[in-house]
């Protein structure tokens, strides 16, 4: 099964680049979205109880974590898809 994972994130924000550039160095496909110009995702990470970006959903929020953490994107990585 494949994941839609989606990094929320800003600007400016050094815990988002660090996230993404995890992401890009293990080839993990991932969609990025700017809250600062989508007020919509802002608002649906906030409703998901988000505070702290970036915020990384996989799943349309299945399983979802904020903040840079290397534990969450390291198992991330391991996922074979099974």
């Amino acid at each position: 099964m494949e994941k839609n994972i989606t990094v929320y994130g800003k600007p400016n924000c050094p815990h988002c680049e660090l996230t993404k550039a995890y992401l890009k160095a293990k080839d993990i496909q991932f969609n990025y979205i700017d809250v600062t110009v989508d007020a919509a995702a802002l608002n649906s990470i906030q409703e998901h109880g988000y505070q702290q970006l970036p915020v990384v959903s996989i799943n349309d929020f299945e399983s979802a974590w904020s903040g840079h953490s290397v534990p969450a994107l390291v198992r991330l990585a391991m996922w074979d898809g099974e």
